[in-house]
């Protein structure tokens, strides 16, 4: 596995003397320049216009881990994807929903799960969320501060899962500020990255806030969970390896009994059938995605 080009760029600029915890966003002016902007890049003014309509009423969670999803669609695998997660994982977890799709979830089994506490609705004034408004709110201060958790955030989407017959349990992974789902180093903006998918992904609440305040996310073209990857890791925060990603979460290669997976489909015929007979909770993610 090469070195990430976050760990690159701190080597060389250690060597001009700059200390890592000194590492500004003019040090990475020249990195910027060179970045490629993708489809689903960051539109913030659509974001600003979701968030400034929000309330500021929010219930806090103490518990370690909290688990957050944002699904604005009537989406017929988010019954079943988040029952999962609350029950294998008995954490609390916070559905950001739309405008329009309130009344289906209160006529799932969520709504149990929202009756006993186990799940808070949080809602997003707008009916279709785009992926390029996803990103933004991520990579926007004032939607982390909307979410009831301090210190860890599970961050999931209905095409992810957690697997009950797992070697590895979502506590091993405390220690990191950002873990996701195994994807190659090399990604569309032009950087190498460690740390992963986001759309099953563990971080660090406190050092997700720090990122965004030290580097300002509009000079970002990419996908939120590059942003985190790389700035956290040029900020000496814990961002996980390949090897790492690979026991959290499966998404393009299948090379341990993970926590987790997200997006199977990335899958080849034969690491699907072998991770499905593996965790056979995954099939719900073939049948709606």
């Amino acid at each position: 596995m090469s070195q990430s080009s976050a760990q690159q760029i701190v080597k060389k600029l250690q060597s001009l003397g700059v200390r890592q915890d000194k590492i500004a966003q003019d040090h990475l002016m020249l990195c910027y320049a060179e970045l490629k902007r993708i489809k689903s890049a960051p539109d913030f003014k659509s974001a600003k216009a979701i968030l400034v309509k929000m309330s500021d009423k929010i219930k806090y969670d103490s518990a370690e881990i909290v688990g957050v999803i944002i699904e604005t669609r009537c989406h017929p695998a988010l019954e079943k994807i988040v029952s999962i997660f609350a029950s294998h994982l008995n954490i609390p977890i916070q559905i950001f929903h739309g405008l329009s799709n309130r009344n289906y979830i209160l006529n799932t089994e969520i709504k149990q799960l929202v009756d006993k506490g186990k799940v808070c609705l949080s809602e997003l004034p707008t009916e279709n969320l785009q992926a390029k408004t996803y990103n933004a709110l991520f990579l926007s201060e004032r939607f982390w501060s909307f979410m009831m958790g301090r210190r860890k955030v599970l961050v999931f989407q209905t095409d992810a899962i957690c697997c009950p017959n797992s070697d590895y349990r979502l506590n091993e992974f405390l220690s990191f500020d950002y873990i996701g789902s195994l994807w190659p180093q090399e990604r569309p903006v032009g950087l190498l990255m460690n740390g992963g998918v986001g759309g099953l992904s563990l971080r660090d609440w406190k050092k997700s806030v720090d990122c965004l305040k030290r580097f300002s996310p509009v000079l970002w073209p990419g996908g939120e969970d590059g942003y985190f990857s790389f700035h956290l890791e040029i900020m000496g925060a814990k961002v996980a390896n390949r090897e790492e990603c690979a026991k959290f979460s499966t998404q393009y290669l299948f090379l341990e009994r993970s926590f987790g997976a997200h997006h199977i489909s990335c899958l080849s015929d034969i690491d699907k059938k072998s991770f499905l007979k593996y965790c056979p909770e995954a099939k719900v993610l073939l049948k709606s995605n």
